[in-house]
């Protein structure tokens, strides 16, 4: 994360003072590589318009320029640029205004090194969630316009459709198949262009199918648009929801040349069984037929899966000579387990069955229909058509459909805890800054100080909730890293334990440890006190008042080891699979408050310091987690 910001972010500082700038500069240049300074409006102006600046730190008071100014400026330019404003005096309402303005934070001076450095972080946090969800919808954009390009440019005629028949989209195929320009197809209904046979209450019936996983295949006598009968075969899946799409092929002319193949292939039965030689003699009669089919091959085979007639341009990808294969079986042209494949299918079609199978061969998707050739059971059809180009389309979409279903659900999931758990501490702070807005000089200053705490203990959970999901966006990016720091043990868990126990004074935590007072250890503060605090609020929040918790720290040869042990309600066993999942509640959880992050995020936390978070429940009696963390001294 170190070389995102030093790299990646541009930070500008703003005061008509030189020595301010200068000294914010000294402050946090140490941290963030990437600082510009503008001692005027005019050179703060020309830097967002010339430079990309990701963040402005700006004083309020600047001469041609005030902080609502600025930020009104940054919504005119259109940028993508966080504005943190500082000011020696800063009242309720020119805060207020700013924050409504887009500010992102708005510091008091002397301005506090570490809360400087703390609202700069937020907001590269903020950056790395924006352009993560940015490389995501770009990486959307080139699939669909990849989708795009094999969609116009496919072969086969493709459609895409309502459920009510109302065509959505159509390409150049399709059009070029019915005689229609795309506009006239789209004031058309599919149900009437593909099966004029069927009532529109039948088609949506079979549509049904759809839903449940299954496909359709139809194989259709229509009219184009001129009156001439076209048979097509259609082949129909679900896109999305209330959507279907169809790939329709032209198989006008491969029925006409399928009825001459009965014709030859009746001749030819009536000739093998008289002298077997014959039928590879006179293999000339029709070789210009089969040569020429199109876009696959078909296959004559009798009972002992040889190879009595075949042809097609496919055999130009399998770099094959249909010469060569008469009198071949199949076991001799294709591999085994496609040979095997063939053959139950063709045992089936030679009981009069019409079979169907796909499968992969030389790095190509191929269909095939194996059918009883003729009345007489001597003889079945191969006929076999390359659909990789329909492959490819179908997994473009498939792909597209999972990660519009993850950018949805993970926009959803984030919308709804900052929109829910932001509402009551936002509500309390509007409540309390209106109240002593109206208030008088005869108000209490203990009232007044009562409002004050309740603003201030409103903006720290605020800030949790947003620490909180900016450290699972960087855990789910794989950018989350330790933050090593020598420290001492004894005294940090004393410290977690009084902050608890301040909060919750009706709870006693019964602490035993086996630490000595002057050893230090290199350890992860931030993220070790998240995860301690998370599991003691938790044992508190699910026990009962004046149950002890009770809280352990030992060091085992190199490791150490928290446990936290409480007396509550447990975590039934059905749910404790489940337990680290993001927004996660146990079922007899949630009547209690929570977002359903802490544990995902203490998983996430112990992981990253190479760590192991483990627990045992058992519902109605309490839960121990254990922490083992490998350290060094």
């Amino acid at each position: 994360m170190e070389n995102e910001k030093s790299q990646n972010i541009k930070i500008l500082l703003v005061d008509t003072e030189p020595t301010i700038t200068d000294f914010l500069s000294d402050q946090i240049k140490p941290f963030y590589k990437n600082v510009d300074i503008a001692n005027s409006a005019s050179q703060l102006i020309d830097c967002l318009n010339n430079k990309q600046i990701d963040i402005v730190l700006s004083d309020y008071n600047l001469p041609d320029l005030n902080g609502e100014q600025l930020l009104l400026l940054v919504h005119q330019l259109s940028i993508d640029t966080a504005v943190i404003i500082f000011s020696g005096y800063r009242d309720v309402q020119t805060v207020i205004k700013c924050m409504n303005l887009g500010a992102t934070n708005f510091l008091e001076k002397p301005i506090d090194t570490m809360a400087l450095k703390m609202s700069i972080e937020k907001v590269i946090q903020n950056l790395i969630i924006k352009r993560k969800l940015k490389k995501t919808s770009d990486s959307l954009k080139r699939q669909e316009e990849q989708y795009k390009l094999l969609f116009d440019k496919a072969p086969d005629g493709i459609f895409i459709a309502d459920v009510s028949g109302k065509y959505l989209n159509v390409n150049a195929s399709f059009c070029r198949l019915f005689g229609y320009e795309k506009e006239e197809l789209m004031q058309l209904n599919c149900f009437d262009t593909l099966f004029p046979q069927k009532e529109h209450s039948e088609i949506m019936g079979e549509l049904d199918r759809l839903f449940i996983g299954q496909n359709l295949s139809y194989e259709q006598s229509v009219l184009n648009k001129k009156g001439d009968l076209v048979v097509v075969e259609i082949n129909v899946n679900l896109v999305y929801r209330n959507r279907f799409q169809g790939f329709v092929r032209d198989i006008t002319k491969k029925k006409k040349e399928n009825e001459k193949l009965q014709d030859i292939t009746s001749e030819l039965k009536e000739k093998f069984t008289q002298r077997e030689l014959e039928v590879f003699e006179n293999q000339e009669r029709y070789r210009g037929l089969l040569d020429n089919f199109p876009e696959g091959i078909v296959v004559l085979l009798d009972k002992n899966f040889r190879y009595i007639a075949t042809g097609g341009s496919a055999y130009n990808l399998l770099n094959m000579e249909p010469v060569y294969l008469i009198g071949k079986t199949i076991y001799e042209i294709w591999p085994l387990e496609i040979s095997k494949l063939i053959e139950s299918y063709c045992k089936a079609a030679f009981k009069g069955k019409k079979q169907q199978i796909e499968f992969e061969f030389k790095n190509r998707n191929w269909l095939t229909y194996i059918v009883l050739s003729s009345r007489n059971d001597q003889f079945v059809n191969m006929i076999i058509i390359d659909i990789t180009d329909r492959k490819q389309i179908e997994e473009i979409q498939k792909k597209n459909l999972i990660q519009e279903k993850e950018l949805s659900q993970l926009k959803s999931q984030i919308i709804n805890v900052i929109s829910h758990e932001m509402r009551t501490p936002l509500t309390s702070i509007v409540m309390a800054i209106s109240i002593l807005k109206d208030a008088n000089d005869n108000f209490l200053l203990t009232k007044k100080n009562k409002y004050f705490k309740t603003i201030e203990d409103s903006v720290k959970d605020l800030e949790e909730i947003t620490e909180n999901v900016i450290i699972i966006n960087k855990a789910e990016a794989n950018a989350l890293k330790p933050q090593m720091e020598k420290m001492n043990l004894l005294e940090f868990c004393h410290y977690i334990i009084e902050q608890i126990q301040n909060i919750n004074p009706d709870y006693s935590i019964e602490f035993e440890n086996s630490l000595k007072g002057d050893e230090f250890y290199l350890l992860d503060f931030k993220l070790l006190k998240k995860v301690l605090q998370n599991l003691l609020s938790n044992a508190i929040k699910y026990s009962p008042i004046n149950k002890k918790i009770n809280f352990r720290v030992h060091q085992i040869e190199e490791w150490i080891e928290f446990q936290i042990q409480d007396w509550g309600i447990g975590i039934p066993k059905e749910d404790q699979n489940k337990l680290y999942e993001s927004f996660f509640r146990a079922k007899n959880a949630k009547n209690f408050q929570g977002q359903g992050l802490g544990l995902h995020i203490a998983k996430h936390a112990i992981n990253t310091l190479n760590g192991n978070l483990s627990f045992v429940s058992e519902e109605n009696k309490g839960t121990t987690f254990t922490i083992k963390i490998k350290i060094e001294l």
